[in-house]
């Protein structure tokens, strides 16, 4: 049997500027999709209302398109993870059906791929399905603009001052990358609405989205109505998706000619419209961009340090009837694509990761096997072993194109995600029903994420001219500053009968929803907030101590970008 296996591509270049993967996919779904999850007290008062999530990524049709031969005799050897004790095999799903298949054929995948496939797949991705009801209470997770009000008020109040720092731009837009539900959004324009001058200037609202469903939701959520009932100028031929929601100029897909999709309005007179990418909005005017709880959710590459180098974590079939799951990690033999350039890029990170471990007491995390080397190592260079780095380069990436926009055109964006201000290990994780799960488990059926590095997303701008940036700070931080507790109070009123018409109940459902936000042992601390202004804007970002300011220290050390 021949050991020559048929190779999906995917087209990766390394940015030598910017030391990031910019990957191209060859599927039809390659664009940004993003992701969130919300359960509101607004509308639904006070009570545990609906969800949605939203997914940013870059598709991977598991059936392939364009294909090159590899000889992947003797390239990867098998390592374990932690698993449970369960002796039974977790639930094949369709997804998983199609992933065993594709991995038979053209051989163990990234888990960037793997992640890729679970959660934007068009037909069984975690995110591109019709139904949401996996979204919410009932569901497998919630965000913050889903906890409370507060959250999205506060952030509309966050546009306002910021508008009035960038010098009252005559003109400007808002953005929000993966809108999920339209919760977010919804929120913020309805504080506009109290603030004349700002709603005034407000041109039109723009929303980054790929899932057509979802994009439905969106529109019914905001009361968006179609202003253009004619599709197509022209009598040319065009799909179901192209028949949907959206905005985008004319563009090729399959052969076919598609023609400018239909315009939509807001019950406050603003257009609105929805793109697959960030680069596609309006370039006219500023724009407040906002990206909440979505870079989570993107793609991430695994590493480990071995007696032969760094080598890429790889995702397998597993047909042994005694493992739970139905796929498995394995290490490459052999560097891939993204070690090689990994470490011709990036060669001071892989460094100090590796300086870090040999001064660690207690050992590490391995990826290999799951343990942690807890025995005392002498020898520095044999405490590097087991050493791990997730690496997302499409975090990076989108983080660069909101920069370079908001560096062109004026204005201001602001990140809202859980990380930390480093980059880490392994922190890939599963989530169903608002539990952790193995992350290899029921593919489509369980969302995956992994921690943001704040570090990496400050690095990765720091070549963008007129750009300043501010942050991380946590959460917590961030919505005391913004006056979470005085809108609080103002929520809860007086006592009794007096209390805004609130039950008790309601109250203390509202006060639960605070402390779950600002909390430092809930999402006060881990959840971090990141922020991009133009050189236009008068000081510090709105919330932001003016010692936050890192674009001077990012910039000191982004000789690295160019390669060293």
């Amino acid at each position: 049997m021949s050991h020559i296996l048929h190779h999906r591509v995917r087209i990766r270049a390394w940015s030598s500027s910017l030391g990031t993967f910019l990957t191209t996919p060859t599927g039809r779904c390659g664009s940004w999709e993003a992701r969130n999850v919300r359960t509101t007290y607004h509308d639904e008062r006070y009570g545990l209302g609906g969800s949605g999530r939203r997914t940013l990524t870059n598709s991977t049709d598991v059936s392939g398109e364009h294909y090159i031969s590899v000889d992947k005799r003797g390239l990867y050897e098998e390592v374990t993870r932690a698993m449970s004790g369960k002796k039974e095999k977790s639930p094949l799903t369709p997804l998983g059906k199609l992933l065993q298949t594709s991995i038979k054929q053209v051989g163990p995948i990234s888990i960037a791929d793997f992640m890729d496939v679970c959660l934007a797949h068009p037909e069984h991705g975690y995110y591109m399905k019709q139904q949401t009801t996996k979204i919410g209470k009932g569901g497998d997770f919630v965000t913050a603009p889903e906890i409370s009000q507060m959250f999205g008020e506060l952030l509309g109040v966050w546009a306002v001052a910021t508008w009035e720092k960038l010098g009252t731009p005559r003109v400007f837009r808002l953005a929000e990358i993966g809108p999920g539900k339209g919760t977010l959004m919804k929120d913020i324009l309805r504080v506009a609405q109290n603030f004349p001058p700002f709603h005034n200037a407000l041109g039109g609202v723009s929303m980054i989205e790929t899932s057509q469903a979802l994009r439905r939701v969106q529109a019914e959520a905001l009361g968006a109505v179609s202003i253009d009932k004619n599709w197509t100028n022209s009598d040319t031929e065009r799909d179901s998706d192209a028949r949907d929601i959206g905005d985008e100029a004319e563009w090729e897909r399959g052969g076919r000619r598609h023609e400018r999709k239909a315009r939509w309005c807001l019950p406050c007179k603003r257009k609105i419209d929805w793109h697959d990418d960030v680069r596609q909005m309006p370039v006219e005017s500023p724009s407040i961009i906002f990206a909440q709880e979505l870079l989570d959710a993107l793609p991430v590459h695994q590493f480990e340090y071995t007696e032969n180098g760094w080598r890429e974590r790889l995702v397998d079939v597993d047909e042994d009837p005694q493992t739970p799951h139905h796929f498995k990690f394995i290490l490459a033999k052999e560097p891939t694509v993204p070690v090689i350039h990994l470490e011709r890029i990036m060669p001071r990170t892989l460094q100090n990761f590796l300086d870090t471990a040999a001064c660690s007491p207690c050992g590490h995390d391995k990826i290999s096997d799951g343990t942690k080397t807890d025995e005392a190592i002498e020898d520095p260079e044999k405490k590097k072993l087991g050493t791990s780095l997730e690496v997302c380069p499409l975090a990076l990436q989108l983080a660069q194109h909101v920069a370079e926009r908001v560096s062109r055109t004026g204005g201001a964006a602001l990140f809202v995600d859980y990380g930390e201000d480093m980059a880490q290990g392994d922190t890939l994780r599963g989530l169903k029903m608002h539990a952790l799960v193995h992350p290899l488990a029921e593919p489509g059926e369980v969302d995956l994420s992994a921690d943001v590095d704040f570090q990496g997303l400050r690095e990765a701008v720091a070549h963008v001219e007129g750009l300043r940036v501010f942050g991380p700070m946590s959460q917590g931080e961030f919505l005391s500053a913004m006056g979470i507790e005085a809108r609080l109070q103002a929520l809860l009123g007086g006592e009794g009968e007096e209390r805004s018409g609130l039950t008790d109940r309601q109250a203390l459902l509202l006060y639960d929803s605070y402390r779950r936000l600002v909390d430092p042992e809930q999402m006060g601390r881990k959840y971090k907030v990141l922020a991009f202004v133009a050189k236009s804007h008068q000081g510090p970002a709105v919330a932001f101590p003016s010692t936050s300011l890192r674009t001077k220290g990012v910039t000191e050390n982004s000789e690295e970008a160019s390669g060293e």
